[in-house]
């Protein structure tokens, strides 16, 4: 039978869809990670709660395993069904542990956001020519995921910068944690810079060799980095005093240490059979994994605007209503975008353009809300802030991929 007979398997014949599902799955990995951790080392873990935990972590290991196994195209089919699977079953577990203490809106949206992996790659075919994309890696696909993940990464830095200088100086620290700022913020830029200089090599014309050499480079450092800025605070906990709370303080560091390092090595490993044959890719080449990436937004764009609801006494009905028709607004415009660039006539730069400054109204409109309206008081802005800087990214990069060279 023809590939037309088996419209919800296409999207199994795209390699990049498998990048972007191994990249989604690590960024969301600390958390279930760092809870299960947290429920073994305090004795917390109840019947309920460890068990939704432990199908989280099948769920998202599952993830990781089906986007290996698509790129390499081997056995990816009953893996992807298993996490689908995996995937609904934490969905309505969860719907089932927190029915009696949450809105039916804010579960509803919540099983949505889990679910919305699968509902990408069976839906995406059905409303989409995926015909047009690339059906092979390609140096392509991991320009793009290093474009995505870097300037994301710029983008929520000076967020995280201004979150630790107001905890420093609530705090009242000492010179040496002032002090300790410049290596960290110093090297994850230069880590930053190492990674651009590698997207250029992957997208200049020529032997791979260099570009081989570039993302090697990059590699190296950005183990390096995470391994020098994340090693500190483990060592610091385990010479602490902390005694019977050592787990709890000691688990999310790992957690993001052993994350951070296996990002760049998961990016390696797929690109090293791109890298065999002579680049000759063009910069509209990107659009592949980021059409995946953004359609991989909206079940989650979707999924928040009526989680928002909830939130009405806490935010107020105007900022609910505005913030949610953004989201709203944001989902509509990242399926026009990606019309746009499947259609591949020279005409998707101004929806992805467009998408892009709607994602920079969404996430000045966020931190209007943390900054100003919850006061000095308020911490931790670049957790919500640090999803929107990777939709810009995404956004951006797919903009910047279909923009006419000039004449």
């Amino acid at each position: 039978m023809g590939r037309s007979s088996y419209p919800r398997l296409t999207s199994l014949d795209c390699p990049a869809l498998g990048l972007v599902m191994q990249i989604a799955a690590l960024i969301a990995l600390p958390t279930p990670l760092h809870l299960a951790t947290t429920l073994i080392t305090e004795d917390l873990a109840g019947a309920g709660l460890g068990a939704l935990v432990l199908l989280q972590l099948i769920a998202v290991a599952l993830q990781l395993a089906a986007g290996i196994a698509i790129a390499r195209r081997s056995f990816a089919r009953p893996l992807v069904v298993a996490y689908g699977v995996a995937t609904l079953t934490v969905a309505a577990a969860s719907v089932a542990a927190f029915a009696a203490d949450e809105a039916p809106l804010a579960l509803a949206a919540g099983a949505l956001e889990l679910i919305a992996g699968p509902l990408v790659i069976l839906g995406a075919p059905l409303v989409f020519d995926l015909d047009r994309l690339a059906d092979r890696r390609s140096p392509a696909d991991v320009a793009a995921a290093l474009c995505v993940l870097v300037v994301g990464s710029l983008l929520a830095m000076p967020v995280g910068l201004i979150d630790e200088v107001r905890m420093i100086a609530i705090s009242h620290a000492s010179p040496s944690v002032w002090l300790w700022l410049i290596p960290r913020y110093g090297l994850g830029l230069a880590t930053a810079i190492v990674a651009l200089r590698a997207v250029r090599s992957l997208l200049r014309p020529g032997p791979p060799a260099a570009a081989q050499r570039a993302l090697t480079v990059y590699v190296v450092a950005s183990i390096a980095v995470c391994f020098a800025l994340g090693i500190l605070p483990i060592i610091e906990v385990l010479a602490g005093d902390y005694r019977d709370h050592r787990g709890i303080v000691l688990a999310p560091a790992v957690v993001s240490l052993v994350v951070s390092v296996t990002k760049p090595l998961a990016i390696w490993a797929y690109a090293r059979p791109a890298l065999r044959e002579p680049i000759a890719v063009e910069r509209r080449a990107l659009a592949s994994p980021l059409v995946w990436s953004v359609l991989w937004t909206v079940p989650l764009l979707a999924s928040r605007a009526p989680a928002l609801g909830a939130m009405r006494q806490t935010l107020g009905s105007v900022l609910v209503a505005v913030i949610g028709a953004l989201f709203c607004v944001q989902a509509v415009a990242n399926v026009a975008a990606v019309r746009a660039a499947l259609r591949d006539d020279g005409r998707a730069f101004c929806p992805a353009a467009v998408a892009t400054a709607i994602a920079v109204a969404l996430l000045g409109v966020v931190l209007v809300w943390l900054y100003a309206l919850l006061g000095p008081a308020s911490l931790g802005g670049d957790k919500p802030v640090w999803p929107l800087t990777v939709l810009i990214a995404m956004l951006g990069t797919l903009a910047w991929s279909q923009r006419r060279p000039p004449r």
